[in-house]
């Protein structure tokens, strides 16, 4: 499905250009069409060639392990990179990432807080509870 939503967003990305030479121009398309491609490549590309049944599990082991794939899989990380356009646009983004960065270290601080109270309680139930029967 995501594969179909970013091949179609690229294409009308691509005919919302006047002229082709000018949306190779724009590195952001550019980067955006490579990653489609590589998109592309690994769902149905792949998908294709391990469909082919030509012998044994064996052979096509032999054949085609996958692993040259590992970098493609990388190359897939860089997605993330399109949250820097995100930054770039919209500085209010960054303001609500730092102040969830900082509301976390108190977040963590008290949950390292509740969970020493409840080993403590824990430990005096269990001495408390020792000698009596269920």
């Amino acid at each position: 499905i995501f594969c179909v939503w970013f091949t179609f967003e690229i294409l009308i990305r691509f005919l919302s250009y006047r002229r082709t030479c000018t949306s190779m121009r724009d590195r952001w398309f550019v980067f955006d069409a490579i990653l489609v491609i590589v998109m592309i490549l690994e769902t149905w590309v792949l998908f294709a060639f391990m469909a082919l049944d030509l012998g044994s599990v064996r052979q096509r082991q032999s054949r085609f392990d996958g692993s040259g794939l590992r970098v493609m899989r990388i190359l897939r990380l860089t997605r993330v990179a399109r949250m820097v356009r995100l930054l770039r646009l919209f500085p209010e983004v960054m303001v609500l990432l730092r102040g969830i960065g900082i509301a976390a270290r108190s977040v963590c601080f008290t949950l390292c807080l509740m969970t020493t109270g409840v080993y403590i309680f824990a430990i005096a139930f269990v001495q408390l509870a020792k000698g009596t029967e269920p």
